[in-house]
């Protein structure tokens, strides 16, 4: 389980660092979905 997070986390980190070179506003969304997404995840995962 905490692995499919730590993926969803990096690829959603991924999208946001690649921002600047696509200039896509799904990307930064879609990114931040993916990170929030990834980091509620790993908090359940925790307890």
């Amino acid at each position: 389980m905490k692995s499919w997070s730590l993926f969803v986390v990096t690829l959603g980190t991924i999208l946001i660092v690649t921002y600047p070179i696509t200039h896509s506003m799904g990307n930064l969304y879609f990114g931040g979905g993916l990170v929030g997404f990834g980091a509620i995840g790993l908090f359940l995962g925790r307890k």
